[in-house]
């Protein structure tokens, strides 16, 4: 229960929020997002992620974990964008766990990477096409600071909807009303995570942390997760069981009384041929 590392994100209010996250959050996620992942000892895994972001957890820990290799990317190595499909050659990296906007910047493919992990902000359909290739698989994984860098995962598939996929194992996922009810599949609402990845709360902020931070209203359907984490996000769950992602709560506008998401908006633009 010793805390592992603090970090900070942006508040709404401009004044950043600090985050705990406890060795055992920690230790959870590396191997139960492992299960999603299936970094083996073979693997080559590329690290670029500033110890400032949550992902140079992933990116360092779980091929520790299990004896992967990890080659760390210099400073001037990841400003030179235009050479890191050489450097993933060069390297022979069979695993590359970065931003999707990162990818999109690569000028040819990589044969060689036969695991792509993308998080830390919506993946487009097009970048799914595009890196797409028998062997290859893509991962795309979900989960703020607060829940300890990844709650949910999917494996992407080209030609069908991109989601952020269901929680990985121990975790729990709710979709919620204004009034914290649930909401039947198809309809929007709030998404609520629990399990052994949730913090504890937020440094010095004990009016923040009761905000964000509540008793699990369900609980009588999992003892495992009496704290839920309030993500602010906006999601749906969809027939296949999948979440669907929407942007933010707090994004959402009403036009002649339709409720409508912005995400969705800049979904529908971003698959036009001429948008870029």
């Amino acid at each position: 229960d010793d805390p592992a590392y603090a970090i900070y994100t942006s508040g709404t209010t401009g004044r950043p929020k600090g985050i705990v996250i406890s060795q055992r959050n920690v230790c959870h996620y590396l191997r139960a997002g492992n299960e999603v992942l299936g970094i083996g000892e073979h693997d080559v895994v590329l690290q670029q992620a500033s110890i400032a972001f949550d992902l140079a957890i992933e990116e360092i820990f779980v091929p520790y974990l299990v004896g992967a290799t990890l080659k760390v990317a210099t400073l001037e190595t990841l400003r030179q964008t235009d050479r890191l499909a050489d450097l993933l050659d060069t390297e022979g990296i069979t695993v590359v766990d970065t931003v999707p906007t990162l990818l999109s910047m690569l000028e040819r493919d990589v044969a060689g990477v036969r695991l792509v992990i993308v998080g830390g902000e919506a993946c487009p359909p097009a970048l799914v096409e595009r890196l797409a290739r028998p062997g290859r698989r893509i991962v795309n994984t979900y989960g703020p600071t607060e829940a300890t860098i990844v709650a949910t995962a999917v494996q992407l598939q080209p030609g069908r909807a991109v989601s952020i996929g269901a929680p990985i194992a121990n975790a729990t996922a709710y979709v919620v009303d204004d009034e914290l009810r649930l909401v039947p599949c198809g309809a929007t609402g709030e998404l609520l995570i629990g399990g052994p990845g949730v913090a504890g709360g937020y440094i010095n902020q004990p009016g923040l942390t009761a905000q964000k931070f509540i008793a699990n209203p369900f609980a009588g359907r999992s003892a495992g997760d009496p704290v839920l984490y309030r993500t602010g996000d906006a999601v749906s769950l969809d027939t296949d069981g999948r979440l669907r992602f929407h942007g933010r709560i707090d994004t959402q506008v009403k036009i002649r009384g339709y409720r409508i998401e912005l995400g969705e908006i800049e979904a529908l633009i971003a698959v036009e041929a001429g948008v870029q």
